[in-house]
């Protein structure tokens, strides 16, 4: 038997319903705000939008885009600076890496979720495989019956 098959959602890291609704209004109060962020891409002056993050990016590029906005977060240290601290409008950057982390994390658990979907399918059609006839006569007059019953 597959080791993955042995995972429970434990394993799986799910979000919790507080930082699943924590990750929804980050990404709400962005939408809402119109928030861009800046471009991890060296060269580019293209600013990048929560949809994009969300959407688009790969957990690899996520984590790839939180270090980078962690860098500029370290790189504007206010103990040695007069300024502000680093915000993208009203989101500060300490926000930004803490909603990346969750987004992350939700990314990697629906992959997850997904081959494992993927692998209960499998196991359906391999089970569905070795059905004797007679198994498969039983679920058909089985179905047949609660058509009727339902048609009636």
């Amino acid at each position: 038997m597959s080791t993955k098959t042995n995972q429970t959602k434990s394993e799986l890291n799910p979000l919790t319903e507080k930082e699943l609704n924590q990750l929804n209004q980050f990404i709400g109060k962005c939408v809402l705000q119109n928030v861009s962020f800046p471009s991890n891409m060296y060269g580019s002056s293209n600013n990048i939008t929560i949809q994009d993050l969300a959407g688009n990016r790969s957990v690899d590029s996520l984590k790839k885009f939180g270090i980078y906005i962690k860098k500029q977060l370290n790189d504007s240290d206010p103990d040695f600076s007069d300024a502000e601290p680093l915000k993208f409008g009203d989101i500060h950057a300490t926000d930004l890496v803490d909603n990346l982390k969750l987004l992350i994390r939700y990314k990697e658990y629906k992959q997850k979720e997904s081959k494992l979907k993927e692998e209960l399918r499998e196991l359906k059609r391999l089970e569905d495989d070795l059905k004797t006839p007679e198994e498969r006569r039983k679920e058909v007059a089985a179905r047949k019956a609660q058509l009727e019953i339902y048609l009636k």
